[in-house]
């Protein structure tokens, strides 16, 4: 009897423990359910969202602009034939230039463009035969049609002055006329 009552204690010694195991498993997997679950709820729960709205202007391009809206003007007056030679008739050009933009890399330059008085190629044609006008930049000749570069807070000074063909005769009170283009760009 005594073997029979220690197996039935030890039985239930056992049973005891498993018991208590498995007691303490479940109470680990309700607590690990509940949890996980008061998780979930609290990331979703407490999830504040809000709109966010991102404007912008892209500017991929740049641009210059000349500061007056009017043409650039020279007036030489009156001007003496026999006085025409070397800077005698000199006249700067006034003009302005603005940049904005994003340049990406590219220079600023500028062009003076024009037809090439007949007597001499690299100088602006007047409607006065023989009469044409070579144009200074930063007192160096310019070449008709080639780009330079610009620096638009410090442009170069720019002016025209009257050159005379060997020879040429001109009429008393005749006027005289030119035209030209002068571009500013990106490059």
């Amino acid at each position: 009897m005594a073997d029979t009552e220690q197996k039935v204690a030890k039985n239930s010694s056992q049973d005891s423990i498993r018991r208590a195991v498995g007691s303490c498993l479940a109470r680990m997997l309700v607590g690990s359910l509940l949890l996980n679950a008061s998780l979930t709820r609290a990331a979703t729960g407490e999830v504040s969202n809000v709109k966010v709205n991102i404007t912008g202007t892209i500017v991929a391009n740049a641009r210059c602009n000349f500061g007056q809206n009017s043409p650039i003007t020279m007036e030489y007056g009156d001007v003496y034939i026999s006085d025409i030679a070397g800077d005698a008739y000199k006249k700067r050009m006034h003009y302005s230039v603005f940049c904005s933009g994003d340049a990406s890399g590219k220079t600023i330059q500028l062009q003076f463009s024009g037809s090439g008085a007949g007597f001499d190629g690299t100088l602006l044609r007047t409607d006065a035969q023989g009469l044409g006008i070579k144009i200074l930049r930063n007192n160096s000749q310019m070449i008709l049609g080639q780009w330079y570069d610009l620096n638009p807070s410090s442009p170069p000074t720019l002016e025209g002055v009257l050159v005379k063909q060997n020879g040429a005769s001109f009429t008393n009170g005749q006027e005289f006329n030119a035209s030209a283009t002068l571009k500013v760009a990106y490059n």
